[in-house]
C-alpha cells in the first residue's frame, strides 16, 4: 500500500470527502508529535535535580555560601552534588581576599532508614582531575568520612591537623590564592564535589529540620578568621513534595507520550 499524503487531495476524490480526510491525517501527525514530544519532555525533566538548596553567610567580613543538589531522592541511590559559590572578594570589596572552605555536610533521612551499603565521594584536585577523597571501604585519599554527628545520615569532614582544613572543599575561583588556602600534609580540593550514596531500599533525606541539610566553613573572611554553620533554603526547585510518589513525574509523562503515539498509529491502522 503506497504512502498517503499529509495534505491536499487523496488520488480519485475531490471535494468535502477529501478535506475530512486531509484533516484526519493532520490530527493524526499531530497527534504522534504531541506524543514524541511528552516523551522527551519526560525523558528531561527525569535527569534533573530532585531539590536544591542554597546557603550563604557571613562572618569576619566575608560571605560564604554553597549550593547542593539532591538526585535519586526515593530510591535506593542519592547522588548529592555540593558547589561551593563563595565569593573571593570581601564584603567590603577587598579583592582576592577570601577563600572559605567547606569542611562538613549532611542532612538527616525518614524514618525507618534503609541500611547504607556504600558510599564514595569525588571532588577536583588542584589540577582541575576528579579524585576520589573518601568513600567505603575505607578508599580514595581518606581526608573525608562518614560520621553520625547530627540525626539520619550525615558526612562529615574529620579535620587532620589542628586547624582543621586539610581537605576542605573550595571554590574553584580560589584555586590560584595560594596564599588563603591552608597547607599542610594533605591537599586541598575543589567543587563540584558529588557524594553517592547506595541503599539496601529506597532512601528520603528528611528537610523538616533547619539543619538538613546543612554546610559547615571555615576559613572565612578578613585573615581567614571566620566560621560558618549554615542551613539549606529551598532553591529552584524547592524541596520535592512527593519524592516516593507511586508514578513520578516523568513516568507520568511519558506513559501519556506513549499513550498518544499508539493511539495515532491504531487510528492510521483503521483508516488504512
Amino acid at each position: 500500500m503506497s504512502a498517503l499524503p499529509i495534505s491536499g487531495c487523496l488520488p480519485g476524490r475531490t471535494g468535502k470527502g477529501n478535506g475530512r480526510h486531509v484533516n484526519r491525517q493532520r490530527w493524526l501527525l499531530h497527534t504522534v508529535t504531541a506524543g514524541v514530544l511528552v516523551v522527551g519532555l519526560g525523558w528531561a525533566t527525569s535527569a534533573s535535580a530532585d531539590a536544591i538548596f542554597d546557603f550563604e553567610g557571613t562572618d569576619a567580613g566575608g560571605t560564604g555560601s554553597a549550593t547542593m543538589q539532591f538526585s535519586g531522592v526515593g530510591t535506593s541511590e542519592l547522588t548529592v552534588n555540593l558547589d561551593n559559590t563563595s565569593p573571593t572578594t570581601l564584603d567590603d570589596g577587598t579583592e582576592n581576599a577570601n577563600a572559605p572552605g567547606i569542611t562538613g555536610f549532611g542532612f538527616d533521612g525518614v524514618a525507618p532508614l534503609p541500611n547504607l551499603t556504600s558510599w564514595s565521594l569525588m571532588a577536583q584536585d588542584v589540577f582541575g582531575d576528579s579524585t576520589l577523597i573518601g568513600g567505603s571501604p575505607d578508599s580514595g585519599s581518606g581526608d573525608w568520612t562518614l560520621g553520625s554527628f547530627m540525626a539520619g545520615v550525615d558526612l562529615d569532614f574529620l579535620p587532620q591537623v589542628d586547624t582543621g582544613m586539610d581537605g576542605a572543599l573550595f571554590n574553584p575561583d580560589a584555586a590560584g590564592l595560594d596564599e588563603l588556602l591552608p597547607g599542610g600534609q594533605n591537599a586541598v580540593y575543589f567543587t563540584t564535589a558529588s557524594l553517592i550514596l547506595n541503599f539496601d531500599g529506597d532512601f528520603t533525606p528528611d528537610f523538616d529540620d533547619q539543619f538538613s541539610p546543612f554546610v559547615r566553613m571555615q576559613n572565612v573572611g578578613l585573615n581567614q578568621a571566620g566560621s560558618l554553620r549554615l542551613g539549606g533554603t529551598p532553591g529552584d526547585n524547592g524541596i520535592p513534595t512527593d519524592p516516593i510518589g507511586e508514578i513520578p513525574v516523568p513516568a507520568t509523562l511519558g506513559l501519556l507520550g506513549f499513550g498518544l503515539i499508539a493511539t495515532g498509529v491504531a487510528m492510521r491502522r483503521r483508516r488504512s
